[in-house]
């Protein structure tokens, strides 16, 4: 259920460990940007995704040097885009080419993604508190806005959001990770870009 700029700019470091549970941390550090406070948030990784090989993709971009998680991206001079720009068009051309919501209406975007969490997570009866913290939403009442972030943090083990997290099952299987030449190539475009003074992404000299 996260934005797609909160993904794109990702640092290797956002992807951590939290009481045993592998997380991820969508935070405003740096260059990173978050659209509210509440947006600012540590989440469990799904078990789907360390299954096809988050964690593995991980270990790949740090034995290279890399700083960032999808180090070919670069940030847009667009402040609103961030880092999710070019992610956004490759989104856009795939769903079109396996014919979901092809025409110019977008009815189906990447952001359906964060939407269709968000819902299922209701049918689910998981309570509007736990999905605002897992989907990073503002509390919708003065009660639950008054918590400082280390309050919620207090609030929400966890623990206790990897079972929500959990819950969301689609059915679906996924390809496992493999590191193919093409984004091997990618990755090294990205260096040639930073070497050439292109400081909208990954610092030069973090790169081997």
């Amino acid at each position: 259920g996260a934005r797609i700029n909160e993904l794109a700019q990702l640092l290797l470091d956002d992807i951590a460990e939290l009481d045993g549970v592998p997380v991820v941390r969508i935070n405003d550090e740096g260059d990173k940007r978050t659209k509210t406070p509440a947006s600012t948030r540590t989440v469990p990784l799904h078990p789907s995704l360390i299954a096809a090989g988050l964690l593995t993709y991980k270990e790949v971009i740090t034995a290279e040097g890399w700083h960032r998680l999808f180090p070919e991206l670069t940030k847009s001079k667009a402040a609103k885009s961030g880092y999710g720009a070019a992610p956004s068009e490759h989104f856009t051309a795939y769903r079109r080419q396996t014919g979901v919501s092809p025409n110019v209406d977008r009815q189906k975007v990447f952001h359906s993604f964060r939407t269709t969490a968000n819902s299922a997570l209701r049918y689910l009866d998981v309570p509007l508190e736990r999905r605002q913290r897992l989907v990073g939403h503002e509390p919708s009442d003065t009660n639950n806005s008054d918590y400082r972030p280390s309050d919620r943090e207090k609030m929400f083990p966890i623990a206790t959001l990897l079972q929500d997290m959990t819950l969301l099952n689609f059915g679906l299987t996924h390809p496992t990770y493999i590191d193919r030449p093409r984004h091997q190539q990618e990755r090294l475009r990205a260096a040639r870009r930073r070497a050439n003074g292109d400081q909208r992404g990954e610092p030069a000299d973090l790169v081997a």
